[in-house]
């Protein structure tokens, strides 16, 4: 299952490349861009990362909304894209409306009447998204925005596209050449323009999420300036040449980057967590209670294919139902993770015994024995394995 929901995180990827590509080539129609499209966007973060992450819902549905514009100027082909990729992530869906009225430059009229249609076939999963936010704590009001949020933008967009945009930029002011010369240079800082502030400002609002979804129309828009402008003021020798360096420039920096490896390395389990999961769940009877100590404990539940301890604080299931219902279920699940971070926080042993579980499975590393309290089952690489209640 999770290979599967891996694939579509990866088929999402693949969908947006060929979706920008595509733009790329409408804007500059050259051979060219089907080499440069994808040089720039391998060095935007944000696709990655959210891969590294789990997003594949928004990455598929992003890879579906930016399509939208390449059917023509169909509204409905429109309207049926656009409203798949509501479906699959709202926010994917919101981020593609707003890239779909800016690339086809789409009279407000025109745009207007689209996004209704969207709206109407998305209201199930667009509702179901203000509930939460509805509930979600909203803190003391506006967040003043910090240096740390210009930071992430260089950060988040790829240091190389960033670069190179900022490159290109300033070649064109040294040619003293106009960016209002090429309409679709236009159209592309257009996209930068309402990604870093649509950034800026759902940052002022933390209960709104999307701010960093918003991203992606910067890094699209930052593609398909430098494909544009850079196209129509290089030569192609300097070109071939420019191309060679991004890429030598691309790899140096997924080579040396660090915060990549942390993610592929797992930022919600470790390697040696994840594996032994694996192998140890793979051997556990279907329906069986366990009871994960160590820092991953969420994804080690996952992985050995049992339920978690702590619902609220591990995985992204909604938080709409502990949020806005109140009923003894949802309470339990707040009264059960609350339980778990006290036990980890004061390394409480006899807390143990108040969970009803088959197995308790202990990383030796952040916990203290059990050995008092529980036979001793399996003992590997820093997890012991205890038999629970009879």
């Amino acid at each position: 299952l999770h290979m599967l929901a891996w694939g579509f995180g990866t088929m999402g990827i693949l969908f947006l490349l060929l979706a920008l590509a595509r733009w790329g080539y409408r804007f500059h129609p050259d051979p060219i861009v089907w080499v440069a499209t994808p040089l720039l966007f391998f060095g935007l973060r944000l696709p990655f990362l959210s891969l590294l992450t789990g997003e594949y819902p928004l990455l598929l549905g992003l890879g579906v909304g930016l399509s939208a514009g390449l059917t023509g100027k169909s509204r409905w082909h429109s309207i049926l894209l656009l409203s798949t990729a509501f479906f699959i992530h709202p926010y994917a869906g919101l981020v593609s409306m707003m890239a779909h009225g800016l690339l086809l430059e789409l009279p407000w009229l025109e745009w207007a009447k689209r996004g209704v249609g969207v709206l109407i076939a998305g209201l199930p999963v667009i509702l179901f998204q203000l509930l939460q936010v509805s509930g979600t704590p909203s803190g003391n009001g506006l967040s003043v925005p910090s240096a740390s949020i210009f930071l992430a933008l260089f950060f988040l967009i790829g240091i190389v596209p960033f670069g190179v945009g900022v490159l290109v930029f300033g070649y064109t002011i040294g040619k003293k050449k106009s960016i209002h010369e090429y309409p679709q240079s236009r159209t592309a800082l257009g996209l930068i323009l309402a990604g870093v502030l649509g950034f800026v400002a759902a940052n002022l609002f933390p209960a709104f999420v999307v701010g960093g979804k918003l991203l992606y129309l910067a890094g699209f828009g930052l593609v398909l300036f430098v494909v544009t402008q850079g196209g129509q003021l290089i030569s192609r020798k300097k070109t071939g040449m420019a191309l060679g360096l991004i890429f030598l420039l691309t790899m140096g920096v997924w080579v040396t980057s660090g915060s990549i490896g942390q993610y592929v390395q797992g930022t919600k389990a470790t390697l040696r967590e994840a594996q032994f999961a694996w192998e140890w769940g793979s051997t556990l009877e279907s329906g069986s209670r366990v009871l994960f100590i160590a820092e991953g404990h969420g994804k080690m539940a996952e992985y050995a294919g049992t339920l978690p301890q702590d619902f609220v604080h591990t995985h992204y299931f909604t938080s709409v139902l502990y949020q806005t219902v109140h009923t003894p279920a949802t309470q339990k699940l707040l009264d059960d993770a609350s339980a778990y971070k006290k036990m980890l926080e004061t390394d409480c042993v006899s807390c143990v015994r108040e969970w009803d579980v088959d197995y308790v499975v202990v990383d030796t590393h952040i916990f203290p024995r059990l050995d008092d309290l529980y036979p001793i089952l399996l003992e590997q690489d820093g997890f012991v394995v205890y038999r629970g209640k009879e």
